[in-house]
């Protein structure tokens, strides 16, 4: 086979893989080996000098490109790397006692996933599996084309027993694209259940469990950069399995197409800090957890153009998520939060604003959820629908009900609730906040707006089926109306309980 230049490439060494056929080229002290091979594999890395200024296509399907020896640190600077085959890795390492180092450097893949229905193998850009380790600095640009690919990729299995800790770190600046269909920008993967692949969707209903204990962490440590996805179907970050761990800092994250979610999270952890979340097309929340995980978002700003906020939803009841936002921006078009079938953990803290396009806060449809808000503003209603919600509000944090609400317990304490505003419009209709359990007030504030007029004047209520405790200040703002005589008064306030203090409200 003759070796020749690609198009559009002036400099650097170049190696073309054809059918069964690996041409390699290596820096090897600092001279240029090379050799033809039937045997599958790519360039590979064999000793500790580094790749530099190189340029390195596969056309074959499953043909990574770049593979790392055991017991090997390997470099790799100024490269453009390239893989065209289905199933075809970019950059590979795949082991234990095996590290790469990549810098400056171009990784693209065209290929989409080999055989799918039998597990498969995606065509990712960068990836550190089993146990390897993979550090990305300086400007690195990766690019994914075709289907289920990922641009970064850390993933373990531990049906074997061992432990195999994987990891994949950037710093400085790694821009991720991808335009394939049900792609991953940045993935990490930790045996995501033994009748489950690493890419399949979030929330698919196949069962997620594992024969074995899971042990090893899949870690993917993203700082400096930005993930784009453009495919249907794809998500920005996704943590698949129980110890599947993806830290973002300072990471513009961008999905465009239908079905995208920013982040989705299978069982697994994600943390993003110090970056910007979008996502522009239809059925494409912030985020998504399935079947329980973590989220933890701070000082970022977060954005879905059509779809929710952030959306938990499980295929059995058994199944706990943890949401903290601290110093979050976060703005929907529809539901900030909406929760079914899952024990769901939501902290809102440190000025957080969360606004939804529709005025739902919160729609449960099934879940036991808990929300804790301090220091922050929420707007919109919180919808019950069956489950149970429990919101407390401390520090200062503002409540804009805006539409009926119904919550199952309510505290409020050094808060405000505004339980509907001043649109501009004719007061006609006032707004009802039904506490279904018990409500406690320490040093709360609630601001009612009624029309003064007869018994039947509009008016917003507050309505508590359970007991009441401690105390709240309640300042009624005339919404129109000049006063009339009344029977039995407007009535403000219903408590149904067994024990009401009589200064309760006052």
């Amino acid at each position: 086979m003759k070796l020749k230049k690609l198009p559009g490439f002036s400099l650097g060494l170049i190696a073309l893989a054809v059918g069964n056929a690996y041409a390699t080229q290596l820096l090897d002290d600092y001279s240029i080996i090379s050799y033809m091979t039937d045997e599958e594999s790519p360039i590979e890395i064999k000793d500790n000098n580094p790749i530099s200024n190189g340029e390195y296509l596969t056309t074959e399907d499953e043909s990574h490109a770049v593979k790392v020896d055991d017991g090997v640190t390997g470099y790799i600077n100024n490269a453009s790397v390239m893989t065209s085959g289905d199933g075809s890795y970019g950059i590979s390492v795949d082991s234990q006692n095996k590290v790469l180092y990549i810098s400056d450097s171009d990784i693209k893949t065209s290929g989409s996933v080999s055989d799918k229905e039998n597990g498969g193998i995606t065509a990712s850009a960068v990836v550190s599996e089993f146990g390897g380790t993979i550090f990305m600095n300086g400007d690195n640009s990766v690019e994914s084309g075709g289907a289920y690919s990922a641009g970064l990729l850390s993933q373990v299995n531990d049906s074997e027993k061992m432990v195999n800790n994987t990891r994949l770190e950037t710093t400085d600046k790694t821009n991720i694209v991808t335009s394939g269909e049900n792609a991953v920008g940045v993935l990490a993967c930790s045996s995501p259940g033994e009748s489950r692949t690493c890419v399949d969707a979030v929330d698919d209903e196949v069962s997620d469990s594992n024969s074995y204990e899971v042990i090893s962490r899949a870690d993917l440590k993203m700082n400096g950069g930005s993930i784009t996805t453009n495919g249907i179907n794809s998500y920005g970050a996704y943590a698949n399995g129980k110890k599947a761990y993806i830290n973002l800092d300072y990471v513009a994250l961008e999905t465009v197409a239908d079905g995208s979610y920013a982040v989705a999270i299978r069982q697994g952890n994600i943390d993003i800090k110090n970056s910007s979340i979008t996502t522009t097309g239809t059925k494409a929340p912030i985020a998504k957890i399935y079947n329980g995980g973590e989220l933890f978002f701070s000082n970022v700003t977060a954005v879905s153009k059509q779809d929710k906020g952030i959306s938990i939803d499980a295929s059995n009841i058994d199944s706990q998520a943890k949401i903290a936002l601290l110093s979050v921006e976060l703005s929907s078009a529809l539901d900030s939060i909406d929760v079914n079938k899952t024990t769901t953990d939501v902290s809102i803290l440190n000025r957080s604003i969360i606004t939804p396009g529709n005025n739902v806060l919160v729609n449960n449809t099934g879940g036991d959820l808990n929300i804790i808000s301090s220091d922050s503003i929420l707007n919109g209603a919180t919808k019950l629908v069956s489950g149970t919600t429990t919101l407390k509000l401390s520090e200062n944090t503002i409540w804009n009900m805006k539409d009926d609400s119904v919550v199952t317990h309510l505290t409020n304490s050094d808060s405000i609730i505004n339980l509907s505003y001043d649109d501009g419009q004719t007061f006609t209709q006032g707004k009802t906040l039904t506490v279904k359990g018990n409500y406690v007030g320490n040093n709360g504030q609630l601001n009612i707006r009624t029309v003064l007029g007869d018994d039947k004047s509009a008016t917003d209520r507050l309505i508590v089926e359970g007991n009441t405790s401690g105390s709240t200040t309640v300042y009624v703002k005339n919404a129109g109306g000049s006063g009339a005589a009344t029977l039995n008064g407007i009535e403000l306030i219903t408590v149904n309980g067994d024990e009401s203090p009589a200064d309760a409200f006052r």
